[in-house]
């Protein structure tokens, strides 16, 4: 095993899923070294990264939505591949912002790390494949915002990881605005503001930016208005090289109605518009907006506009559930679309024809999940640098140094 060249078992082991390459680690201390390198996550992650639509290294983490204050709040993951067996069963995580008061959310997600907070001032950046997180340092935000927004990616230029955090104010006229940015460097360890301000504002306060071609994307206004169903909904993209803002072309509105959003699927760039139709509620008699069908706008060539290409158009199966259907990616063989019906189940739903298969049909629902919101993400080694949060059972040796020698050497399983 020792006389086996090392460059030919890295390109092995970087087409194997993540957790086959972690227990690999314990062949040898060869092998361990090489797979706890920078340079083999970076090997794994370019194998993986160029699979793109390929399933074996693509999961789902699930956030269990706590609307009464009661249960876990954990997170939960599930390998993409086991959503084609109808009944699944998610693995839970440790999460490293735990906390009694509040459910924590992924904010960002890029290269298999991500970014989640608790609160705008508790976030933290965190790979789920291999449990290693570091919290980012807490930054002041100011009296009376609107809202604040994060985003997380990768800049190609600088060969770093960047958090984005957009905090919006009112302005003094009508309409009018101003925006505060902040960029987190992973390199430099703190954050500093940028030269251009964001000239737009965001449109909607729980949207993240969306990362892809080292940029983050936001749907957004000319001018603040709430709500901004009025207004025309523009995409603009922040480079994480150059730290510039821009717009990207997107298809002509020829309709009315609808909520954009933005989502990334099969690597391209993608808009889906949700209808909403008038439903009469005889027992009550009041009129509710129900969902009606989300149409899937992808660009098929990154900043050109005739490029956008309406690839789906997905009905709502039980209207009787709630209003929301969002897209999370394509099957391999990009006829089917996984989608999320109203935070309580998964759909496989067909491109080209009108089939609908439900995952996990025990209960109509995932089970042990009443809610939940799930989000896309690649299995990966990515690391944090030197200054890595290490794994709990790390972080206690290191608290008992100085200690109880024979006390640590129990407690260690080395």
């Amino acid at each position: 095993m020792s006389d086996f060249p090392l460059d030919v078992v890295a390109e092995i082991l970087c087409r194997l899923p993540v957790k086959s390459v972690l227990r690999c680690k314990c062949v040898s201390k060869s092998w361990l070294t090489l797979i706890d390198s920078p340079e083999f996550a970076n090997l794994h992650l370019n194998y993986s990264l160029k699979l793109k639509t390929a399933n074996s290294n693509l999961f789902l983490i699930l956030r269990k939505v706590d609307y009464y204050g009661y249960g876990k709040r954990c997170f939960y993951s599930l390998h993409f591949d086991s959503l084609n067996s109808r009944v699944v069963t998610p693995k839970e995580l440790t999460n490293p912002l735990l906390s009694s008061e509040y459910n924590t959310k992924v904010v960002g997600s890029c290269n298999g790390l991500l970014l989640i907070s608790n609160t705008v001032h508790d976030i933290a950046l965190w790979n789920p494949s291999t449990g290693k997180y570091k919290k980012l340092p807490v930054l002041g935000i100011g009296d009376n915002p609107v809202h604040v927004s994060f985003g997380f990616g990768y800049d190609v230029i600088n060969d770093d990881y960047k958090v984005v955090r957009i905090v919006q104010f009112s302005g003094s006229e009508k309409g009018s605005f101003r925006s505060d940015v902040k960029v987190y460097s992973l390199k430099s360890s703190c954050w500093r503001g940028v030269d251009e301000q964001l000239p737009y504002f965001l449109r909607y306060v729980d949207q993240p930016g969306v990362y892809l071609n080292g940029s983050l994307h936001w749907v957004a206004s000319a001018k603040m208005e709430i709500p901004a169903n009025k207004l025309e909904p523009l995409i603009v993209a922040f480079d994480l090289g150059t730290e510039k803002w821009g717009l990207v072309p997107r298809h002509r509105y020829t309709d009315t109605g609808f909520i954009v959003n933005l989502v990334v699927l099969g690597g391209s760039l993608c808009v889906y518009k949700t209808y909403f139709v008038d439903s009469y509620d005889y027992s009550s008699g009041n009129v509710d907006l129900v969902l009606d069908h989300v149409d899937v706008w992808e660009m098929k060539e990154y900043g050109v506009k005739d490029s956008w290409t309406r690839v789906a158009s997905l009905e709502q199966p039980d209207k009787q559930l709630g209003h929301t259907v969002v897209p999370l990616a394509y099957s391999e063989n990009r006829e089917e679309i996984l989608v999320e019906q109203d935070n309580r189940r998964f759909l496989w739903t067909s491109i080209v024809g009108d089939s609908i298969k439900i995952v996990d049909t025990q209960n109509g629902t995932l089970r042990g999940f009443l809610h939940f919101n799930s989000y896309v993400y690649l299995g990966s080694l990515v690391k944090f640098g030197s200054n890595d949060d290490k794994s709990d059972l790390n972080k206690q040796y290191n608290q008992d140094k100085g200690g109880n020698r024979k006390a640590r050497k129990k407690r260690m399983p080395f």
